[in-house]
């Protein structure tokens, strides 16, 4: 899974509700995140790991709040990630603590593109990446 999230992503962004979608450009190395507006801006980050099968993440709760630092977690992440995937996952909010949350992760991986629906109750925002 380390060796499948490490590189350079372009992520198209349809958010739920009202919000305009968008391209941000992402940048994961063996322990860390940066999220931009282009390729070269790097304004939002933070860190990573695997733990087991838990994928934690911190960092701002948004690139608007950088001093609001944050975890959330994918949980029974699978090791290794094949050719094609299709994976729903338990998303563990910032400040929630249980194993499940309601929240959830719908995971697609295939021909190159990785797909993420999060979805929480009715709510979808879809992230659509793809390497660069």
């Amino acid at each position: 899974m380390t060796a499948f999230l490490r590189g350079k992503w372009r992520v198209e962004v349809v958010p739920a509700g009202r919000g305009s979608a968008g391209t941000l450009f992402a940048e994961i190395t063996a322990s860390s995140w940066t999220i931009g507006k282009n390729p070269r801006d790097s304004s939002w980050g933070g860190q990573w790991a695997l733990l087991g099968d838990k994928l934690a993440i911190q960092g701002p709760e948004s690139p608007t709040d950088l001093d609001e630092l944050v975890e959330v977690a994918a949980l029974n992440v699978p090791r290794k990630v094949g050719p094609t995937e299709s994976l729903l996952l338990p998303w563990r909010p910032p400040g929630d603590s249980s194993a499940d949350a309601g929240q959830k992760l719908k995971v697609t991986y295939a021909k190159g593109t990785l797909h993420i629906v999060h979805i929480e109750g009715e709510s979808r925002t879809e992230f659509t990446c793809t390497r660069m």
